[in-house]
């Protein structure tokens, strides 16, 4: 493999520029191409990366010099351009929700198996230093036995509103699909899969045609709790998450991600200051890099992990 590795850009929306200013962090890593079916788009896209814009998205993937993509399109988009790539020998990066369900996720991640190649999540948050640091500290016995997890991500986000997110076709719902599955992530990366699934859901915010708001209580297969809340509506927007237990407790706020506050038994606290905070989608892209060159074999997230942030993304659908 070249020095180099270029990697296409299959969509350029909002994340598809977080992903851009990301790679320009990542020693190594190049946009070589970009692919939209918006022409405006486009021609942004391949202005911001400096780079050809492929109108037609086999003439990105047919490059010579392209090992990997980036699949930053809508959802309901992600397993037919994820297959193409994957038909091509090429290594995938696909935004969450990686597809509209579990059972197209299971399809997605066999292929990409078949083709020898890695087809890897976007859960940017389990990148995170803070999200890195609890999951580590849990591990080495920091809080005991894990009990509970709080999670929140409160919006606003009245931009979301005449875009595709409220188009259900096309994202597959609302803040669930958008937003709750990173959530539903943080809880099987920091204490285990969900064996039970309890919700409820709203529109009553925005009165859109998909859920606005959304509540989920997870019951772990170890028996821990968790409590996951989102919502575009709300007016003053928050987000933090914290894991308790039976010795302490683990908690960071977004707005100060360089931060983990490890509280103990005896109610003191302990704050820990953690590097390259903020530094996620970079992070992500650099262990993807990692995998891509065979440097790394375990991935961060899982084909398993994939799997099953979407059947419980599906359940919750299923109790509306």
């Amino acid at each position: 493999m070249n020095t180099t590795i270029g990697c296409g850009i299959i969509g350029y929306g909002g994340i598809a520029a977080v992903h851009l200013e990301a790679i320009q962090r990542v020693p190594g890593m190049s946009v070589v191409g970009v692919h939209d079916i918006d022409p405006e788009a486009l021609q942004r896209g391949a202005t911001a990366a400096n780079c050809t814009a492929h109108p037609d998205l086999s003439g990105l993937l047919t490059r010579d010099d392209i090992q990997c993509v980036i699949v930053a399109t809508p959802p309901s988009s992600h397993s037919s351009c994820t297959l193409q790539a994957l038909q091509h020998g090429l290594h995938v990066l696909c935004e969450k929700p990686v597809a509209m369900n579990a059972k197209e996720a299971i399809f997605m991640l066999a292929q990409a198996a078949a083709a020898g190649v890695r087809l890897i999540p976007g859960f940017c948050h389990r990148h995170a230093a803070s999200t890195v640091c609890m999951r580590r500290m849990i591990s080495e016995g920091a809080i005991g036995e894990p009990l509970f997890v709080h999670n929140q991500f409160w919006g606003p986000a009245k931009s979301l509103l005449n875009r595709w997110y409220t188009r259900p076709e096309v994202s597959g719902g609302g803040v669930v699909m958008d937003t709750l599955v990173h959530s539903i992530d943080l809880f099987h990366a920091l204490v285990g899969y969900a064996a039970q699934v309890t919700s409820s859901t709203t529109s009553a915010g925005f009165g859109i045609n998909v859920e606005d708001s959304a509540l989920i209580t997870l019951h772990s297969e170890s028996g821990v709790l968790g409590s996951l809340a989102a919502s575009w509506a709300v007016a003053n927007g928050r987000a933090d998450l914290a894991v308790y237990g039976t010795g302490g407790s683990l908690s960071f706020d977004y707005s100060h991600p360089d931060r983990v506050i490890w509280q103990k038994e005896d109610n003191s606290s302990t704050e820990i200051t953690v590097e390259n905070a903020g530094e996620r989608f970079a992070n992500q892209l650099r262990h993807f890099s990692a995998l891509v060159r065979g440097e790394a074999v375990e991935s961060l997230v899982t084909e398993r992990d994939a799997i099953e942030s979407m059947r419980v993304v599906d359940q919750v659908y299923q109790q509306v």
